[in-house]
């Protein structure tokens, strides 16, 4: 009772009669309410015997019942009084005394507090970190670039030069990362168990061992497997990162909302079981071998994964909830028929720079560098007739990464794909254009994008290049300077006009009517003029074929000029 008393003395003063009711708990807790029948027993024979004399109604007390039962289940300490020591606990508990009836939900979807929650977040970032994969960390790298010299798995796009200067530029994107090295490496095959050959392997393993400058190695290709990792970390002795885990890194760094954060969290998991292959043999000495049985008598491997699991379950759900909210939003655009214009392009192609000199929304801030934007964000742009345009921004793409980094994000880019058209922005002045355009294809391929959809490759920093070196192929632009812009537009108009079915007419309304407000209202109004009589005006209207019909219905005698 002890427990109790103290609860009741540290609320009493805030909460009124509550010293009444930590006396009718005291006698209905410690009866032990093991289920949600007996908390009712229990709080009705209370009620019953103190004659209806609780200062608030029963269902408050069933209602708390139930939260401490709750409580009792999901966490590993089943001392209902150690539990009540805690304030957040305690203070839960007298909320759904008083009537609050959100207090379940703060515990169990908000705060999220059980020691069992607390002990899967404490084992995921011990994995984490066992992986080298936590934010902040200081690093001084060396760049190994492999390459296959031939076969039909080289690749004819590109060179290992511009792979390695790309990959210098995904390390500089990282704060207190610094490349101190690059070294070209040829490869007959990139699935050897070491990826090396066993001289370039023995030559690269005294190199990196012997400088003691030299903190983690970057290894420039896709995906390394579990083996491949586990080989690579013992002979050289430092972290070993491929594309998969610094783009992750750096995804890390640059996610804000809540939605981008999720989503790079649910890009970490697959990445994470793949490492766990590798440590499925164990690392000698370290005692956390498949072998060794933890908690449950399973293996640390097995609890690592199950581990893996439950986080995977709980991200998904949320994404989920977010999925339909912005299920609701393109619902709402598509129902107003507002048409949408998608921007993608490999990372740093200008999108963001496009945006805000189509829109000169202040407040979009481009950066110069990777991945700058990772939220799919909607901005609201007219054309020269009048007409409203969602501009989609999107997360940039990127060439040679696994597909399930790009999945993580597949459901928020959906809803970019689902646009009316596509402007493929590419950088005219890149070295690598033609491998960044390829990727962006490829990409976009693997969206599934609708190939009736019309999309538009539009060449942007032309500024950057010779005038004899710019491409006649297709249009033109300098985003940051505003050349070729009025083309751009003139383009974007055209075909969403004739996309979105919108058609021009010709109509006679009165001056000030209810169908003028309409039309303003429902449809786009391009121009106006008068006509010899005042009292009427004749308006250019850009409509759809369903504000047309609502517009024959609500006001079948409107005098059509254009028939």
């Amino acid at each position: 009772m002890n427990n109790v008393s103290e609860l009741k003395s540290r609320y009493n003063q805030i909460y009124p009669a509550f010293g009444s009711y930590t006396e009718c708990m005291s006698r209905a807790l410690f009866t032990g309410l093991s289920s949600s029948i007996l908390g009712f027993s229990t709080a009705f024979c209370v009620q019953h015997l103190l004659k209806n004399k609780l200062p608030y109604p029963i269902i408050n007390l069933i209602r708390c019942g139930s939260v401490i039962i709750r409580m009792t289940t999901c966490s590993s300490n089943q001392n209902l009084s150690a539990l009540l020591k805690s304030p957040r606990h305690a203070s839960l508990c007298v909320r759904s005394l008083t009537g609050d009836r959100k207090s379940e939900d703060d515990y169990f979807k908000l705060e999220l507090c059980s020691e069992e929650n607390n002990q899967d977040n404490h084992d995921y970032k011990d994995l984490v970190h066992r992986m080298h994969l936590f934010p902040g960390i200081r690093n001084q790298v060396v760049i190994v670039q492999p390459f296959v010299k031939w076969g039909p798995k080289k690749n004819e796009l590109t060179t290992p030069d511009l792979m390695l200067e790309e990959a210098k530029a995904l390390i500089d994107s990282l704060p207190n990362w610094k490349c101190i090295d690059t070294l070209k490496v040829p490869v007959e095959s990139l699935e050897k168990k070491n990826v090396f050959g066993s001289g370039q392997f023995e030559s690269l393993q005294k190199k990196i061992v012997k400088n003691p400058n030299i903190s983690a190695v970057f290894v420039n290709v896709n995906l390394l497997r579990g083996i491949q990792r586990k080989e690579l970390t013992t002979a050289f002795r430092v972290p070993i990162y491929d594309r998969y885990s610094i783009v992750l890194q750096i995804f890390k760094e640059r996610a804000k909302t809540r939605e981008a954060k999720l989503q790079v969290a649910f890009a970490e998991i697959p990445y994470l079981r793949s490492c766990l292959v590798g440590l499925q043999k164990g690392s000698k000495g370290d005692g956390r071998g498949s072998a060794t049985i933890v908690g449950d008598g399973e293996s640390y491997y097995d609890s690592k994964l199950h581990l893996l699991e439950r986080r995977e379950l709980k991200i998904k759900k949320e994404l989920e909830k977010m999925h339909k909210k912005r299920a609701l939003l393109k619902y709402e655009r598509k129902k107003r028929e507002f048409p949408v214009v998608a921007i993608v392009g490999y990372t740093n192609s200008g999108k963001t720079t496009l945006i805000k000199s189509l829109t000169g929304d202040s407040n979009m801030q481009p950066q110069d560098g990777l991945f700058a934007t990772l939220d799919v964000t909607v901005h609201a742009f007219k054309l020269p007739c009048n007409l409203t345009v969602l501009l989609v921004d999107t997360v940039g793409f990127i060439s040679n990464i696994p597909l399930n980094l790009i999945a993580a994000f597949k459901a928020t880019l959906n809803d970019a794909m689902d646009a009316d058209m596509i402007i493929h922005l590419q950088d005219a002045s890149h070295p690598d254009k033609e491998n960044q355009i390829a990727a962006v294809n490829d990409t976009l391929k693997q969206l599934n994008i609708d190939s009736a959809k019309p999309i538009f490759q539009v060449e942007n920093k032309i500024d950057k290049i010779r005038p004899e070196n710019v491409s006649a192929s297709c249009l033109q632009i300098s985003a940051q300077y505003g050349t070729g812009l009025e083309e751009m537009i003139e383009l974007i108009q055209t075909k969403l006009l004739e996309v979105t079915n919108h058609k021009l007419l010709r109509l006679m309304v009165p001056s000030g009517s209810s169908e003028y407000s309409w039309l303003h209202k429902e449809a786009t109004v391009v121009d106006y003029s008068h006509t010899e009589n005042p009292q009427y005006l004749i308006l250019d209207v850009l409509i759809t074929p369903t504000v047309f019909g609502k517009l024959r219905s609500n006001y079948p005698d409107i005098r059509i000029l254009n028939k």
